[in-house]
């Protein structure tokens, strides 16, 4: 039965991917990679995984955008990487899941701002539940505001606000002179709520 499982959901070189971004009409899509190596056992070290999605996007050029997950425990190992991420694999952006465990504001990760204020590359953050024994309450949108008020040339996108188990509290953007995004993409469509709102 695993074995069954991981063969719908294994596609290395993207290729079903892109056939079905085809069916759909579709040009250009987001590669939002997480990193859980520090809550997770992981079949790639995070310098391996980046070599991957850089082959996947030279395989398939100009179809994918790719956001490079980190963790501040990464340490300087993990800025060097992030740089050679998006300086020799020209990956789009940064994410962020802080329920693995730290605030997006945490100030190990102000060297992946700088460098992301540098390139002009957004900043892509986790908001609102996750799975397993992860930390939601690193999730509060509001803990962006830091980070945001500190870089303020840096967009920030509030990823998964539409999460309807996220917060029962409004949601509120970080305030300031910064620019923040809030992106809705775990809300259930029409079509899978069979028409009825949320």
């Amino acid at each position: 039965m695993l074995d069954r499982v991981l063969s719908v959901h294994q596609d290395d070189d993207a290729d079903r991917l892109v056939a079905e971004l085809d069916e759909a009409g579709v040009d250009e899509a987001f590669l939002v990679v997480p990193d859980y190596s520090h809550v997770a056992r992981c079949a790639l070290n995070q310098a391996e995984l980046a070599g991957h999605l850089d082959r996947v996007n030279r395989r398939h050029p100009g179809r994918f955008r790719v956001f490079w997950g980190v963790d501040p425990r990464g340490g300087k190992d993990g800025v060097d990487l992030f740089e050679r991420c998006v300086g020799d694999y020209g990956f789009a952006g940064l994410k962020l899941y802080p329920l693995c465990g730290y605030s997006p504001s945490d100030r190990r990760l102000y060297p992946y701002f700088e460098l992301c204020e540098e390139r002009g590359l957004p900043v892509l953050s986790h908001t609102g539940p996750g799975w397993g024994q992860l930390d939601f309450e690193y999730g509060m949108p509001l803990l962006v505001d830091e980070a945001a008020r500190d870089f303020p040339r840096v967009n920030f996108i509030l990823g998964t606000v539409g999460s309807r188990t996220s917060t029962s509290r409004p949601i509120c953007a970080p305030t300031g002179p910064m620019c923040t995004w809030t992106s809705a993409s775990s809300t259930p469509s029409s079509r899978r709520t069979g028409g009825r709102p949320i």
